[in-house]
């Protein structure tokens, strides 16, 4: 079985994560969503669907890594505007239905790949301080807003998703535009 099929296995899964939560998805959304055969779930992920989701989210997380490390932001202003702006345009790409397939299995009832997102979480909350001092602001200062920059966007995802709007997801947004503003002047 291709390595092929797995990959369009996890992709799928960290779409219908962001979307539907750990309780919406299942082999059976997943095999439908990656167009995989059925019987290279067991044979990827053998031991099951825990694997899948721990999987999914740990790219999930890597992928965000990634980005945040790439950035090279001139300012305080600039790093909050690049982080924010990539989950600004999952909003906007799936019409407030989709969030953050981290966030999603977290507040999920399944303790099985929830031990994987507080690793996650902990690493974007060390990329986000890292990117903070690369524009500029000092490492306690950037060490204090990168968890509540994190907790900021997911309640905002939430919110957005639960209001079907933009509104508070570019509500708070501002806010922690005007945090660091301050905080750099």
């Amino acid at each position: 079985m291709s390595s092929e099929s797995r990959d369009r296995m996890i992709t799928a899964a960290t779409r219908l994560l962001a979307r539907d939560g750990l309780e919406g998805t299942s082999f059976s959304t997943v095999l439908a969503e990656s167009g995989a055969p059925r019987g290279s779930i067991y044979h990827h992920f053998p031991e099951g669907k825990d694997q899948l989701v721990r999987e999914a989210v740990e790219e999930v997380g890597r992928r965000f890594v990634t980005y945040l490390d790439s950035l090279t932001p001139a300012t305080p202003l600039d790093a909050v505007r690049e982080v924010t702006a990539v989950w600004r345009s999952v909003l906007e790409n799936s019409r407030v239905t989709s969030g953050c397939a981290i966030a999603a299995v977290a507040v999920a009832g399944d303790t099985g790949p929830r031990a994987a997102t507080g690793r996650i979480f902990a690493v974007w909350q060390g990329s986000i301080s890292a990117l903070l001092q690369r524009s500029g602001l000092n490492r306690p200062t950037s060490d204090a807003i990168a968890p509540m920059m994190i907790a900021s966007i997911e309640g905002a995802l939430v919110m957005s998703r639960a209001q079907e709007s933009l509104t508070p997801f570019d509500s708070v947004v501002a806010q922690l535009e005007r945090l660091v503003t301050t905080e750099s002047s």
